[in-house]
């Protein structure tokens, strides 16, 4: 996988753009909306900044006691409160809904001048759904931000992914 042309590395996202506009007052008191997501994100990032808003069912919050930076998912809803408490009918809002950005089940493999971002686990998911090991992965000049929960795994179950180079490459929340 390569970048092709000239200009900005394409970006491939774990994310989904929440809807401008679709925003719903949830309690205009406490400046908490809402929007239809099936998916439980595990990061909501508001404006493409870190830091995301935090996941407030981590310290028993709900959508009746959000406070400023925190989000609440339930029942195909997702409920943010901006850091700001500003409306986010004005802000770009985007939910980590996304595994992966890539299932990779070759050997010999490489990854350059892209960037990978918004994901719920890994970025790259490596030897799924295959038994058996992979080997020949290269990450060169790649760009990985607001990873769920890891920038470049390599380990899927009992599955490996042996002699990795990773080179020129960046991971950033």
């Amino acid at each position: 996988i390569d970048a092709y042309g000239t200009g900005a590395d394409p970006v491939f996202s774990g994310a989904k753009t929440m809807t401008a506009g679709g925003w719903t007052t949830y309690d205009a008191v406490n400046h908490v909306y809402s929007q239809a997501l099936t998916t439980k994100p595990i990061v909501v990032i508001v404006d493409d900044t870190w830091p995301a808003l935090y996941d407030a069912s981590l310290i028993s919050h709900d959508m009746d006691s959000l406070q400023s930076g925190e989000y609440y998912h339930a029942g195909g809803v997702l409920y943010v409160r901006l850091a700001d408490d500003s409306d986010p009918q004005s802000s770009i809002v985007e939910a980590a809904t996304k595994t992966n950005v890539l299932s990779v089940t070759s050997d010999d493999f490489l990854i350059q001048n892209i960037q990978m971002e918004k994901t719920i686990a890994e970025t790259v998911r490596f030897a799924y759904p295959s038994s058996s090991n992979q080997s020949n992965v290269i990450y060169d000049n790649v760009t990985v931000r607001f990873a769920g929960e890891e920038c470049f795994q390599n380990i899927n179950h009992a599955n490996s992914v042996s002699n990795v180079i990773i080179r020129n490459s960046t991971c950033y929340y």
